[in-house]
């Protein structure tokens, strides 16, 4: 019987921080969520935006690298400021980067994002 090999996975959303006081209010960040569906456990070693061939990506060095096991989550951001001062585009499109993060992982692959269209565009972070 053959077995099917789980990838992790990696969801990207743009969304704001509630403040001290509960309001809406600062930047928007993109946030990156790389879960391990695996039944191994993996180590997440960078990651970053690639916007396109032949520009430098924008690393994103925020708490990697990260060891997860079976199931386990890790959540990263990076302002989405980062993003446009880099290149340049249209500041209304806010959702065109969300399928361009990568995660590396420790055995040198590669896994490219997709966009997390069931999370709130607000909140807190949990944790």
């Amino acid at each position: 019987m053959m077995m099917l090999r789980r990838r992790p996975s990696v969801l990207v959303h743009v969304a704001r921080f509630f403040d001290d006081e509960g309001r809406l209010g600062g930047p928007f960040y993109y946030f990156v969520k790389i879960t391990n569906r695996s039944r191994r456990p993996i180590l997440v070693t960078h990651a970053w935006v690639d916007w396109q061939m032949g520009t430098p990506n924008i690393p994103i060095l925020d708490r990697l690298p990260a060891y997860l096991r079976e199931g386990e989550q890790r959540e990263i951001w990076i302002q989405a400021e980062e993003v446009w001062d880099r290149y340049h585009p249209n500041r209304t499109e806010l959702q065109r980067p969300l399928g361009l993060f990568h995660v590396r992982l420790g055995d040198g692959r590669a896994i490219r994002s997709k966009p997390n269209p069931d999370v709130p565009d607000v909140g807190r972070v949990g944790g």
